[in-house]
């Protein structure tokens, strides 16, 4: 393996997002329960599920439109003590 292919595989496995036992409730309804999500730089994810499993909340929290109850997100290896729309944006 060349340099290059090593370079490659390196910045593929760099974590650039990861959410770390994401909670969201709003009220007495949990839309998120213990998520767990890794994102590496280069590395293409999709995001499936039925309605009301909570895809669109969690799409919001990485967005930084909506602010999780429990849990840690961490954005290129910086743990984000307020998450809002311009902490998402870095």
């Amino acid at each position: 393996m060349g340099l290059h292919e090593r370079n490659i595989d390196k910045a593929i496995n760099e974590k650039i997002l990861s959410i770390d036992n994401v909670t969201k409730s709003y009220g007495v309804v949990q839309a998120l329960r213990g998520v767990t999500v890794e994102i590496c730089k280069g590395s293409i994810h999709g995001l499936l599920g039925e309605n009301g499993a909570g895809k669109s909340t969690l799409v919001g929290i990485i967005s930084g439109q909506v602010t999780p109850t429990s849990g840690r997100i961490i954005l290129n290896g910086r743990v984000l003590e307020h998450v809002d729309v311009k902490a998402m944006e870095a």
